[in-house]
């Protein structure tokens, strides 16, 4: 079977696209220089009592997340205008073939699957045939699902400054520990032996999130930094939604204090490396725009 040109789970962004130019650098690392000193400077600031600027839900350190997470929604929104500003000019660039392509790619290597399984010999034949087969269809359903985010890229941009800008709200004035306070805790029920009565939103944001990463991971496109950034962001996420759970009224006051400033503080490094995963996405394709109008302009000379 010969190689496709594209793999099944590759999205359709621009090659080019994935890679992060110096300015991209240069932005990135003033983003995190700034979040480091900001953190850093608010531990200082109330030490000994170092939780007093970090841990509590209207502290400055919240203020930061809020701006972070409002942030990440306009990164993401920018990628929106882009990717319809793209799908609008792929015409010129010859983009919209692609997508043909890579089913039309992912048709073929099924088909000659189909004929290597005829081919093959008796003795295991149907074992193998029906591996190579199954291969085949499922290559096929990846380029079919990459083409069809790649033709719906801004739409899905969009569903994601809607999920980010109501996490900065949530962040901004505590929505869910007031449900939580005022409505939730009354039922009593607890999803975990650990987690503190009526406290469901956070478990449920968490659910949320997980079953859009397939989509996301897809609209980042290939690039090495957007998916790191994007990939440490869910992990530092997962271990400070870990951390809410856990009821602290049945922690000691230290203890309490200790949990709640590690918490915020990788809740400030997760939205950071999300904002980090959009702008590299956006400085990426803008790079590759630039790049595309540039050889447009030589031709046309």
């Amino acid at each position: 079977m010969r190689e496709s040109k594209r793999g099944a789970g590759d999205s359709v962004v621009p090659a080019e696209a994935g890679r992060l130019p110096a300015a991209g650098k240069r932005l990135l690392a003033a983003l995190w220089l700034a979040v480091l000193l900001f953190t850093v400077g608010m531990l200082v600031a109330g030490w000994p009592r170092y939780w007093v600027y970090v841990a509590a839900e209207t502290t400055p350190q919240a203020w930061l997340e809020s701006v972070l997470l409002v942030l990440a929604a306009a990164m993401a929104a920018l990628n929106a205008v882009v990717a319809s500003l793209e799908k609008g000019l792929a015409a010129p660039f010859g983009e919209r073939g692609r997508e043909a392509e890579v089913a039309g790619e992912a048709g073929q290597d099924a088909r000659e699957a189909w004929v290597s399984a005829q081919a093959a010999p008796s003795v295991g034949r149907r074992g193998r045939g029906a591996r190579q087969l199954a291969d085949g269809h499922s290559g096929e359903r990846g380029a079919r699902l990459s083409a069809w985010i790649g033709r719906h890229g801004a739409w899905g941009w969009t569903i994601t400054v809607v999920a980010f800008m109501w996490l900065a709200l949530d962040e901004r004035f505590a929505l869910h520990e007031r449900l939580r306070d005022r409505y939730l805790k009354r039922t009593g029920i607890r999803l975990l032996p650990w987690m503190e009565a009526g406290d469901w939103l956070i478990p449920l944001y968490a659910v949320c999130g997980l079953a859009a990463v397939w989509a996301l991971w897809r609209l980042l496109g290939r690039g090495v930094a957007a998916r790191a950034f994007f990939t440490a962001g869910l992990v530092i996420a997962f271990c400070a939604v870990s951390m809410d759970t856990i009821d602290i009224r049945s922690l000691g006051k230290d203890s309490e204090r200790l949990l709640q400033t590690i918490e915020e503080c990788l809740e400030t490094a997760a939205m950071t490396a999300f904002v980090s995963a959009f702008l590299s996405v956006l400085t990426g394709r803008l790079f590759a725009w630039y790049n595309k109008t540039s050889i447009r302009r030589d031709m046309r000379d």
